[in-house]
């Protein structure tokens, strides 16, 4: 029976086409025309794949001579992310590097050694190559830059803390009564008198740098 509304029409078709589909891979057959096994590391069979490519290649071919796009770039930028969302959540699944699919995974990262050094080869030049511009935080944004900063501070803090080390330096246990050991304490009152003494000198709030009421600090 033809359904009058096309979208529920075209709803429909796509429901019994996924269904149909399904059914074929169960059964281990080209879910496009379901008569041959698909072809080895591929999902449909050769007969098959040669179809669609020269109907991609006709169509290719069409679009350029009409001086239009091959794909919508829209829709093909989100095909792209989801495929590499998937193909991401997949190799971190099997535990290997979710950049090149190749070597093994550093221990509570992503990526393996190799892609981690390219990256941070790629992140310094790109970090100097803004600083020269005059750009802060290498370009990116400084909000996002100083949330994740102050996430990370807070994480190490934590870890630190519950490790019974100093939150400053992590190397030394906390003086009794404090977060932080006695060298940190006494670098840290040297830095604040410092910073009082040079803002007092020049006529400024000691607390936020602003300017001073007439005879305070």
């Amino acid at each position: 029976m033809a359904y009058r509304d096309t979208d529920r029409r075209k709803r429909k078709d796509r429901e019994r086409f996924a269904r149909r589909s399904e059914e074929r891979r169960a059964a281990g057959l080209c879910p496009r025309c379901g008569r041959r096994a698909p072809a080895p590391g591929r999902s449909i069979c050769a007969p098959c794949a040669d179809k669609r490519n020269r109907a991609s290649r006709a169509r290719d071919a069409r679009l350029r001579a009409e001086g239009k796009p091959r794909r919508d770039p829209l829709k093909s930028r989100e095909y792209e992310r989801e495929r590499a969302r998937h193909e991401r959540e997949k190799r971190r699944a099997q535990r290997i590097c979710s950049r090149c699919g190749k070597l093994p995974a550093v221990p509570d990262r992503a990526s393996c050694e190799p892609c981690l050094a390219k990256r941070r080869e790629a992140d310094r030049a790109r970090y100097a190559e803004a600083k020269a511009r005059g750009a802060i935080y290498g370009g990116k944004d400084p909000d996002m830059k100083r949330c994740h900063a102050r996430a990370a501070s807070r994480k190490r803090e934590r870890a630190r803390r519950e490790a019974g080390l100093c939150t400053r330096c992590g190397t030394r246990p906390p003086a009794e009564g404090g977060a932080t050991c006695e060298p940190c304490r006494k670098a840290r009152r040297a830095a604040e008198i410092e910073v009082y003494n040079r803002r007092r000198a020049a006529g400024q709030c000691v607390r936020c740098a602003g300017p001073a009421m007439d005879g305070g600090s």
